[in-house]
């Protein structure tokens, strides 16, 4: 069954990440979480599932955007897909990893040993590179000072405490 087109609306830009990054709850441009939204149809599959775009309105200031769904489709706003949020790292690969220890000041020695043992994103929020692990483990065996320069990025960014 077809209703329409899926369409699109409104800003189509960079604020609509960070509208999705507030879970569709706060307007990129004034602030206010006085978000109105309304779906649109564009059609229904045999087994049930429809698709069609939902369009989002600002009740305080009118900034609207839209974003496609379907209900088959994982993540819903399946446009969405690919994106990370600012302080989601699962998706980082072993260069980014280095850029960010690079960035922070870490010393040069600990930023090769976590680019030579392939530490990426997805490895630092599973939690495996504890304390016990990077001062133990032959691989790694960390100084105690090198652990203290970690602990403040691993708090702050990964909220663990070495």
């Amino acid at each position: 069954m077809n209703f329409g087109e899926q369409f699109s609306s409104g800003d189509q830009g960079e604020s609509r990440k960070a509208f999705w990054e507030s879970g569709y709850k706060k307007c990129p441009k004034c602030g206010k979480s006085e978000i109105s939204s309304k779906e649109h149809g564009a059609g229904c599959r045999m087994n049930g599932d429809g698709y069609g775009t939902e369009v989002f309105t600002c009740k305080a200031c009118s900034w609207s955007t839209s974003f496609q769904y379907d209900e088959a489709a994982s993540p819903y706003y399946y446009e969405t897909r690919d994106w990370k949020k600012r302080d989601d790292i699962s998706g980082w690969g072993v260069f980014e990893v280095k850029e960010w220890l690079e960035k922070e000041g870490v010393g040069a020695h600990i930023v090769a040993k976590f680019f030579k043992e392939e530490v990426d994103g997805e490895v630092l929020q599973r939690g495996i590179l504890t304390r016990e692990f990077m001062t133990g483990h032959p691989k790694w065996k960390l100084s105690d000072d090198d652990m203290e320069a970690l602990k403040p990025l691993f708090k702050s960014r990964l909220k663990a405490n070495l």
